[in-house]
């Protein structure tokens, strides 16, 4: 959740824009996440009646991270444009050096997914206040039903989780003298080296030696959703991905929660399959 005052005369030379044009519609969410979703049968189509208050804090904010996107130009940002029109033209101006309009359009198109999902809350109190003026509470009622759909949201992950750990291949590692149990999401990144063999790294910055082969790792866990192989060198967690920049005719990729120096590299020969498994 992210809190944001915003000080400023109200007029219309003011740099910001106002909150109601950047208000977001049942219909319009719905008419994006048909567009995100390509009109695929395997997302439920949600109708205009069927999009919540939650999903319209969601895309809410999506509209905020458009309108503040530094590298969509000032002259393009001089009046209010739907979900669809933002992504449009956020994809427009992806920069080349960060994989593109391909990239960028795969990348709004996840965020839609996740919106929808209700897999991540992003709620944005924008007030409009002159020089004199006081920051207003947030309204109980609602600071109450947010409380309410997070506890909610926590318990039905909390559930899904405890039947995937049932369902997903867990991979024992050395810790000293002794073993130790990671299961695929305690992991993000997994790198083959001849001088020292295989390490994995975890989310929480910790790194393991292994004695199984990358290419045992890569058919173990074939089907997992988020454990792709990327060369002949690394195995990667999708969902611990920070940046992917292009170079040459393959990418590097660094990660969330590791230090800048470890990365793992996307080569050609892997590349179609990891962008395979980025799309929608």
């Amino acid at each position: 959740m992210r809190y944001v005052r915003q000080f400023y005369p109200v007029n219309r030379n003011s740099p910001q824009i106002l909150t109601e044009a950047l208000a977001v519609t049942p219909e319009e969410v719905s008419e994006y996440l048909a567009f995100c979703h390509d009109k695929s049968d395997d997302w439920p189509q949600l109708k205009p009646d069927e999009v919540t208050e939650l999903h319209g804090w969601q895309f809410l904010a999506r509209k905020n991270e458009f309108w503040i996107d530094e590298t969509i130009p000032r002259s393009e940002k001089d009046r209010a444009y739907s979900l669809m029109q933002w992504h449009e033209i956020g994809v427009k101006h992806a920069p080349k050096d960060t994989g593109g309009p391909l990239m960028r359009d795969q990348w709004y198109r996840m965020l839609a997914r996740r919106c929808f999902e209700m897999n991540a809350f992003i709620v944005e109190f924008v007030q409009i206040l002159g020089f004199h003026e006081q920051p207003r509470p947030v309204p109980e009622a609602v600071l109450k039903a947010l409380k309410a759909a997070l506890e909610n949201q926590l318990k039905t992950q909390q559930e899904i989780i405890a039947q995937l750990r049932r369902q997903r291949v867990p991979l024992w590692v050395q810790d000293g003298k002794k073993k130790r149990l990671l299961w695929p999401e305690d992991i993000a990144l997994i790198s083959s080296d001849i001088a020292v063999g295989l390490q994995v790294y975890t989310v929480a910055g910790q790194r393991f030696h292994c004695f199984d082969s990358l290419a045992e790792l890569e058919t173990r866990f074939a089907a997992d959703p988020d454990l792709i192989r990327t060369s002949r060198q690394h195995m990667v967690n999708l969902r611990q991905l920070d940046r992917i920049e292009p170079e040459g005719r393959g990418r590097n990729l660094s990660f969330l929660t590791l230090p800048p120096d470890i990365t793992a590299r996307v080569t050609a020969s892997y590349l179609a399959a990891f962008e395979a498994r980025l799309q929608p």
